[in-house]
């Protein structure tokens, strides 16, 4: 392969020679760089690898939620959540307090979270709790933030 210079700053050159081991590195923001060896492409330029979709609760996760209280019972609320939201980087955590029905579902690599409550009465809140509570080392996105949050 010839010598092909980079035209400017971040434009791709290459110096002269011939690849003979291609690897794929994932750069995950705040987290180690990982790279596995693979098949080096059999076309002369690449494509320009894209990013994967950030991991995050869908756009109606607060409406499923409330929907998947709303038929709930103290022994289907687990599986009425999960149910709800089947997707394997969203975690699931519920608990019966005080006869209220309490979920919280969230990504907690991306910190995002929801909590509802159905209280006795059937009626749906959405409890507050300070979002510093979902960083790494402090509670998560978990039922402890109505039922038991940090003073």
């Amino acid at each position: 392969m010839a010598e092909q210079p980079g035209i400017s700053f971040g434009h791709r050159g290459n110096s002269a020679g011939q690849a003979t081991r291609c690897y794929r590195y994932v750069l995950e923001l705040s987290r180690y760089t990982s790279y596995h060896e693979i098949d080096c492409p059999s076309v002369a330029t690449p494509p320009v690898p894209t990013a994967s979709p950030i991991p995050r609760l869908p756009d109606d996760g607060r409406e499923r939620l409330a929907a998947a209280l709303r038929t709930a019972t103290t022994d289907t609320l687990a599986g009425a959540v999960r149910a709800a939201f089947p997707e394997k980087h969203i975690t699931v955590d519920t608990v019966t307090h005080k006869g209220a029905l309490v979920a919280a579902v969230g990504v907690p690599a991306e910190r995002d979270c929801v909590v509802l409550v159905r209280t006795p009465s059937g009626a749906i809140e959405s409890p507050g709790y300070d979002r510093v509570w979902l960083e790494p080392g402090e509670m998560g996105c978990r039922t402890g933030l109505y039922v038991s949050p940090p003073r």
